[in-house]
């Protein structure tokens, strides 16, 4: 009977740990093997040396399964879908009505930029023209893509609320596909 084999890392946090074990599970792997290693990373000139610490985690499962061939096209669904929904999450929801925190963290920094770096440079006056400028554009385009939003007010609120739908779609399969797979294998 053929096997296929699976080694996956994971930080050394019995949490962690179990919770991979038990998503591995869903798809057929078994644990054959959970081993601590450690990989040297760096030496300080000191001499002092520093290793990161990791959990190994060995997985195995039998390719001869009648469950197989669907159990590995749902796995590759989940991790494509879990990789789009992740990216999705880091993106964030381009639709939202604009933050004025941004604006206000660049405001700060160019005012400060042009206090501190144009009077060696230029006149006062043109310091205070500097300062007024930092101070001012990042205000001026948060009040045009307030504008900009406002404008197009109903149909961000649609496209948010379509974002917002197909990220729950995605996080819905994600649960069907794990549903799917404890059908397969556990009947």
């Amino acid at each position: 009977m053929a096997r296929e084999t699976k080694t996956v890392q994971v930080y050394p946090d019995d949490a962690k740990i179990n919770a991979t074990i038990s998503f591995w599970e869903n798809f057929g792997w078994e644990v054959i093997n959970n081993q601590r290693c450690q990989e040297f990373t760096k030496q300080d000139s000191d001499g002092t040396q520093h290793y990161s610490t990791f959990n190994k985690i060995t997985f195995s499962r039998e390719k001869s399964s009648p469950w197989y061939n669907k159990v590995v096209q749902l796995e590759s669904e989940y991790i494509s879908t879990e990789k789009e929904l992740e990216s999705k999450s880091k993106a964030g929801n381009p639709f939202k009505k604009p933050s004025i925190i941004p604006h206000l963290i660049g405001m700060v920094i160019l005012a400060f930029l042009a206090f501190k770096l144009l009077p060696g440079l230029a006149g006062e006056i043109v310091t205070y023209i500097g300062i007024a400028v930092g101070a001012l554009l990042p205000i001026v385009i948060y009040i045009i893509r307030i504008a900009n939003y406002n404008k197009h007010k109903d149909e961000m609120k649609e496209r948010q609320a379509k974002w917002d739908n197909e990220v729950q779609r995605m996080r819905s399969r994600l649960n069907q596909i794990l549903n799917e797979a404890d059908q397969l294998i556990n009947g």
